[in-house]
């Protein structure tokens, strides 16, 4: 996997449900925001679920669709 998920806090007192989650992409050596937050994040994955964008393997749940693939309207920051 060439991308490693961050939550990022803002500031010093920055709450989970306030901190950014941003792909670090080692191979563009780029930062890109994925959710503004966790809960927007655990967000995107129970659409994904209830839209049934998944399959059951025998070693568990596979999506058949990225729920947090990087997306042209996703901006990189850096």
């Amino acid at each position: 996997m060439d991308r490693v998920l961050l939550a990022v806090a803002l500031s010093p007192g920055s709450a989970d449900d306030h901190s950014p989650l941003l792909y670090v992409d080692f191979e563009m050596d780029q930062l890109t925001m994925v959710a503004h937050s966790v809960g927007a994040y655990v967000g995107r994955l129970l659409q994904a679920l209830e839209a049934g964008d998944f399959e059951v393997t025998r070693h568990g749940l596979r999506w058949t669709h990225d729920p947090v693939e990087i997306s042209p309207e996703m901006t990189p920051l850096g």
